[in-house]
C-alpha cells in the first residue's frame, strides 16, 4: 500500500501550497511580488509558462513568466539535481536539460545517468547495484528492501515481519499476527473490510465501495455539504477537502475518486513492478512505458479536484501529457517540483 500512499500525499501536498492565493501571471511579466509582511513570493504562471530567471545571474525578486526549456536546451539552476525550468521529463543538469535517472535497479539503460540510484552502474544495459549498498528502496531491486542500509529481499506471505518496517513482498503488509508482541506480524494481504469493519486507516477499508475509516470504523463515505466560510472556521472542510482563498472548500482525492484514478495506477504500477521514485514522467520511465493512461488519468483527477487555487498552467501540463499517447514530453510546473520534494523526503 505504500504506493498508493505516495500517490495520494503528492496530492496532499499541493492541496496545502495552494491555500496561499497564488498570484498568476504572463508571459514575459515579473511573476514575483512582495506581501504584506515585506516577504518576496513566487507566483504561477498563466498559459503553461514559468515562473524562473533569465539567466543565472538574475535575482529572486525579478523572476519572469518563460517557457519552459526543452531537450538539451540552457536551463537556469544553481544545483545539477532537479528539474529547474526543464518541461516534465527532464532534468537539469550541468545547465543543460536532459532526459535522466528514470531507471531503477534491475531496468534498462544506456548509460550511467539514466539510473536513479547514485549507487548503481549501467551494466549490459542494466542498471546494478554491485555494492547491495542504500539508503532508501529505490537504491534496490524491486524484490528487496532497504534493511540497515543494505538490500534486502523482501519477506514472503506469512512469514513474521516488523510492523515498523516496509519488508513484506509488494503488495503484502505487514499484520499484527501475536496478540503480546506489539511490533511483530505476519505479511499478508491486506483485507478491506466492509461496512462496520475495524481499521486503523482508510488502507483497510474497502475502497471499491466507497468506504473510508472513521473513529476505527468502515463507513459509506459522502459528500460533505458546506456550512460556513472555512477561512474562519477550518473544521467546516473535512479531511479529503481544502479551503480556498474565497472561504469555499475544494475537494481533494476522496475515497470515491480514489478508487476510480488512484487504485488503477496503483495495481498498474505493481502488476509492472514500477517504483514511485525517479524521474516519474519521463518518456523512458516505468510508469510512462507501461501506465501511461493511468498516469494520464491521475494526472487528470488530480487537475480537477484542485482547479480552485493555482493557475492555468496546469491545465496546460495535462492537456499536453494525456494527448502525446500519454507520453510524457510535456510541461509542468509546481506539481513537478512538489513531486521532487516527495521523493527527497524519503531519502
Amino acid at each position: 500500500m505504500k504506493l498508493l500512499y505516495l500517490l495520494i500525499s503528492i496530492i496532499f501536498i499541493l492541496k496545502s501550497v495552494k491555500g496561499d492565493c497564488i498570484k498568476c501571471f504572463n508571459e514575459g511579466e515579473k511573476c514575483t511580488y512582495v506581501d504584506s509582511d515585506g516577504d518576496t513570493k513566487f507566483g504561477g504562471c498563466n498559459g503553461g509558462f514559468i515562473c524562473v530567471p533569465l539567466t543565472n545571474s538574475t535575482l529572486s525578486e525579478n523572476y519572469v513568466c518563460r517557457p519552459y526549456a526543452k531537450l538539451n536546451e540552457e536551463c537556469f539552476k544553481n544545483s545539477d539535481e532537479g528539474s529547474g525550468m526543464c518541461e516534465l521529463g527532464l532534468l537539469c543538469q550541468s545547465g543543460k536539460c536532459v532526459n535522466a535517472r528514470f531507471s531503477i535497479i534491475g531496468e534498462g539503460c544506456e548509460q550511467v545517468s539514466d539510473c536513479y540510484s547514485n549507487y548503481a552502474q549501467c551494466t549490459n544495459k542494466i542498471c546494478t547495484n554491485p555494492t547491495n549498498e542504500c539508503r532508501n528502496e529505490y537504491d534496490c531491486e524491486f524484490s528487496q528492501y532497504c534493511n540497515d542500509k543494505v538490500c534486502t529481499p523482501r519477506v514472503e506471505r506469512g512469514k513474521n515481519c516488523t510492523l515498523d518496517d516496509d519488508m513484506c513482498s509488494q503488495p503484502l503488509v505487514c499484520q499484527k499476527f501475536y496478540p503480546k508482541e506489539e511490533k511483530i506480524g505476519t505479511c499478508q494481504t491486506l483485507t478491506q473490510n466492509g461496512i462496520g469493519g475495524a481499521c486503523k486507516d482508510d488502507g483497510f477499508c474497502n475502497s471499491q465501495d466507497g468506504l473510508y475509516c472513521n473513529d476505527n470504523i468502515c463507513q459509506k463515505y459522502v459528500e460533505p455539504i458546506q456550512k460556513g466560510n472555512c477561512t474562519i472556521d477550518p473544521s467546516v472542510c473535512d479531511q479529503y477537502h481544502s479551503c480556498d482563498c474565497q472561504g469555499n472548500c475544494y475537494s481533494g482525492f476522496t475515497p470515491l475518486t480514489i478508487k476510480d484514478n488512484l487504485t488503477p495506477l496503483y495495481d498498474c504500477l505493481l502488476e509492472n513492478q514500477c517504483y514511485i521514485g525517479g524521474n516519474l514522467f519521463s518518456s523512458s520511465s516505468c510508469a510512462s512505458k507501461h501506465c501511461g493512461p493511468e498516469v494520464c488519468n491521475y494526472l487528470k483527477a488530480s487537475y480537477s479536484v484542485n482547479d480552485k487555487s493555482i493557475c492555468s498552467s496546469f491545465s496546460n501540463v495535462v492537456d499536453q501529457y494525456c494527448s502525446i499517447n500519454s507520453s510524457s514530453k510535456i510541461v509542468y510546473s509546481l506539481f513537478t517540483l512538489l513531486l521532487i520534494l516527495i521523493i527527497s523526503l524519503l531519502f
